[in-house]
């Protein structure tokens, strides 16, 4: 991803340059995944909300995966629902009766193709930036078809699949290439992190949410913690969220992403403890940002 300026030039502002620019119209095109779900003045509050958190300032200038992790997220997101919205009209009956498809359901079916292309490309970016994260975030994804009725549609399980497949492919090769392979290559991560494992690190992160942004092993204590109120204001709002969408009438907008966004942040739990990073907090996602938001239209 900084390849076109590091083949160019080893300034480290020219790289901070790059990545700060890039970082915004990364979360720009990810908002704009939502354009036709949300109105513009809804986005751009999630977009406020995000962006000003201080990890989204500190670590967007920072070739770092979280940050990429989450907009990727974000546009996943809402190029799914894209995709279920338009999906809807190919279970309509043609001239042949129930279950034969028709005009519109052909229709349908062509409208789709764009998100769910750009679904599986947002997914096989999530997964080459950081795979444990990508598989975190598929899993609601898969399983949200099984819970809805109406979004019971193979082409998006398989959509989602296949970026993530396409994107772990990569992963997999260079582990076979650096490390001697997959297995090899956790190992190897595991001893980096200090092993791998089940960890409530709930009060790591909190620990850890004003500094250092690197906690390995995380011995500080809860430094500032009037600082860290809005960290756990975000659930509340969450929630708030989730009842108005409710009421709205449309809570699969809100849901979907605080549930994929709640998925990415419980992928910690998987890590060494008590290591974090303040870039794995609930806030570092902006699905929690647009489930606020997206319930106010």
């Amino acid at each position: 991803m900084v390849a076109p300026v590091t083949l160019v030039t080893s300034s480290v502002r020219a790289l901070r340059i790059y990545l700060s620019v890039a970082s915004g119209l990364g979360l720009f095109l990810a908002l704009l995944a939502w354009r036709r779900l949300q109105p513009g003045w809804v986005l751009a509050l999630a977009g406020l909300i995000f962006g000003g958190l201080w990890t989204a300032g500190y670590y967007g200038p920072q070739a770092m995966p979280d940050l990429w992790v989450a907009v990727s997220a974000l546009a996943a997101v809402g190029l799914y629902l894209q995709a279920t919205a338009r999906l809807g009209t190919s279970g309509a009956s043609g001239p042949g009766g129930p279950g034969q498809p028709g005009a519109s359901a052909h229709a349908g079916l062509r409208a789709a193709r764009g998100p769910l292309a750009g679904l599986a490309a947002c997914m096989a970016f999530a997964a080459l930036v950081r795979p444990g994260d990508a598989v975190f975030l598929a899993v609601p994804l898969a399983v949200a078809p099984l819970v809805i009725r109406s979004w019971r549609h193979w082409q998006l399980p398989a959509a989602t699949a296949a970026g993530l497949v396409a994107g772990c492919t990569e992963w997999v090769i260079e582990a076979y290439l650096r490390f001697g392979g997959p297995l090899a290559r956790l190992h190897e991560a595991g001893g980096e992190q200090g092993g791998f494992g089940l960890h409530f690190a709930v009060w790591d992160e909190l620990r850890a949410l004003n500094g250092p942004t690197l906690c390995r092993p995380c011995t500080v204590g809860w430094r500032q913690p009037e600082l860290g109120l809005w960290w756990l204001a975000l659930p509340a709002l969450v929630a708030l969220g989730l009842l108005a969408a409710r009421r709205a009438g449309r809570p699969g907008t809100a849901l979907l992403p605080a549930v994929c966004g709640f998925s990415i942040w419980c992928s910690t739990m998987r890590s060494a403890a008590p290591s974090c990073s303040t870039t794995t907090t609930p806030g570092s996602s902006p699905t929690f940002a647009t489930s606020v938001s997206a319930s106010r239209a």
